[in-house]
């Protein structure tokens, strides 16, 4: 989206990389031979949430697993996980 501009706002996508939201604000000035009319719109970008890979284990029996840790890219998303063998010792929740 350009910085300027009349008319229309025209539809654009939303480009963010960042771990925080980021905010921004657009200001639509009316220009009218008696009255200018001023409004503000504000537009909040989220980031796109993902999980980053951690290492498989490899353990054996009677033997606890080293805890693992989900590692995101920001604090706004809940994950959710599941075990699809609770025959390991470890009941899904």
């Amino acid at each position: 989206m350009s910085a300027v501009g009349s008319g229309n706002i025209p539809p654009f996508t939303a480009i963010h990389n960042k771990i925080a939201p980021v905010v921004a604000n657009i200001v639509v000035t009316t220009i009218n031979f008696c009255v200018n009319r001023t409004t503000n719109y504000r537009i909040t970008i989220n980031p796109i949430s993902s999980v980053k890979d951690t290492l498989d284990q490899t353990i054996s029996v009677n033997t606890a697993i080293t805890e693992i840790t989900l590692i995101y890219n920001n604090g706004s998303t809940i994950y959710n996980w599941t075990n699809d063998n609770t025959t390991i010792g470890f009941a899904e929740i």
